[in-house]
């Protein structure tokens, strides 16, 4: 299909939903997001736009129906013949749909429903997950946590104690990932008699760690649950 004026609103229409469900997601998520390749994100709005636009369309064809459009007109004579007949109709028509987009989009991006299917279907063992988010998220919420209390354990003996802030979803390209703590102690590998409160230096003693040189981690609950990992 040829981009021309015909079908260049269009495809502006389509996408628009899914990039604001993707950026919104980006910028107000309170969950870690993995990194995408371009490639990745763009299959990604276009799921979101998909999702969006068919809502949309079963909507409109529902109410356009209903006031008895001519859709044979637009068929027959398109997009730009149509905007001519029925300049003020085809106008509000394409505000109300690009509004619903926008706030469909917002609302896709913001609450994450996939996020919260996933997570059902992970609690039912329907839907394979990282071993990380098993332990890190769906862990902590079936235990009713807000957040977990990790203990680092280096490849040199060192230890950092500390509330788990966020961490990669997926590994780097050698495997390994990163992870933020809060409130950290850090125990030197000579022993809890040269132990380090972190939040001496900075407000919230805040460390981040790579797998890299890491030999162990377990996550700690309130009703003395550990996993290790």
């Amino acid at each position: 299909m040829d981009i021309n004026l015909e079908t260049l609103p269009l495809i502006i229409l389509f996408l628009v939903p899914g990039f604001v469900a993707y950026y919104t997601r980006e910028y107000l998520s309170t969950t870690p997001q993995a990194k995408l390749s371009l490639v990745e994100v763009t299959l990604l709005c276009l799921v979101y736009s998909l999702i969006i636009v068919a809502m949309e369309g079963v909507l409109f064809t529902v109410y356009l129906s209903a006031i008895r459009f001519d859709f044979a007109f637009v068929i027959e004579n398109g997009f730009v013949e149509t905007f001519k007949r029925y300049p003020q109709d085809t106008a509000l028509l394409i505000s109300v749909w690009t509004l619903l987009s926008i706030i469909g989009g917002f609302f896709l991006g913001r609450f994450e429903p996939e996020r919260g299917l996933r997570h059902q279907l992970a609690k039912r063992g329907l839907m394979a997950t990282d071993l990380w988010y098993n332990v890190f998220t769906l862990r902590k919420n079936s235990l009713g946590q807000d957040r977990c209390y990790l203990a680092v354990r280096m490849t040199n003996g060192d230890v950092y104690y500390g509330f788990l802030s966020e961490y990669a979803l997926s590994a780097d390209e050698d495997g390994n990932r990163e992870l933020v703590l809060e409130n950290v102690t850090y125990v030197p590998s000579e022993g809890f008699d040269k132990a380090i409160d972190l939040r001496v230096y900075q407000e919230k003693g805040i460390v981040l760690v790579n797998t890299r040189n890491v030999h162990s981690i377990e996550a700690i609950y309130e009703n003395a649950v550990t996993y290790e990992v």
